[in-house]
């Protein structure tokens, strides 16, 4: 990933991981204990506009472990009020299998 896609990112949230899964496709790992309150709603939507507008992407992924969180609280929850929905089972990236990782996926 670019250093610049990098600095958005962190601007989110420095705990935050980013890369790609193909070349429209942008994961980001989430820890399971982000606080909902630690981010910055201009800085998350700048990161969605990013995606869409530099870097071109189609869709972007939040991926938790699926062991470490509640799919119905806290931020997974949160993501569902800006558009993001679970992500299908049988579409999980190979890196990223489905009884180890929670996914949800928002459409740029």
């Amino acid at each position: 990933m670019p250093n610049e896609t990098r600095a958005i990112v962190s601007a989110v949230s420095p705990n935050w991981q980013v890369g790609a899964i193909n070349e429209k496709t942008l994961a980001l790992m989430v820890p399971h204990d982000q606080p909902v309150l630690g981010i910055s709603k201009k800085n998350f939507v700048d990161l969605l506009e990013f995606a869409e507008d530099k870097l071109e992407m189609e869709r972007v992924l939040a991926i938790f472990e699926k062991s470490r969180i509640n799919p119905t609280e806290g931020f997974p929850r949160t993501l569902r009020y800006v558009g993001f929905r679970p992500y299908a089972i049988d579409e999980h990236p190979a890196s990223f299998p489905a009884d180890k990782y929670f996914i949800m996926s928002y459409k740029v």
